[in-house]
């Protein structure tokens, strides 16, 4: 899920007064996030296949996402490039 939620545009930044704050998910926060996700999904093949997912999980729930500051496992299946 944590893929999921790393390809997404923003992310919750917090709740102040009861409102939902939001902020921008950047190429470089993206990169950061996918630097564990990525050495995780590598160790544990059961994470990695929900990793793989991610781009899927999106499509079908219909809600957009980038895969810009992605450069591993998900870019390549996404693109369908072998392993």
């Amino acid at each position: 899920m944590e893929a999921a939620k790393a390809i997404r545009f923003i992310s919750v930044d917090g709740i102040r007064n009861g409102v939902v704050i939001e902020a921008p998910i950047t190429i470089e926060h993206r990169q950061r996030l996918f630097t564990l996700i990525d050495l995780l999904s590598k160790i544990d093949l059961i994470y990695g296949s929900r990793v793989e997912a991610a781009p899927a999980y999106k499509k079908e729930v219909k809600e957009y996402y980038s895969l810009n500051g992605v450069t591993n496992i998900v870019t390549r299946l996404t693109w369908g490039q072998a392993l």
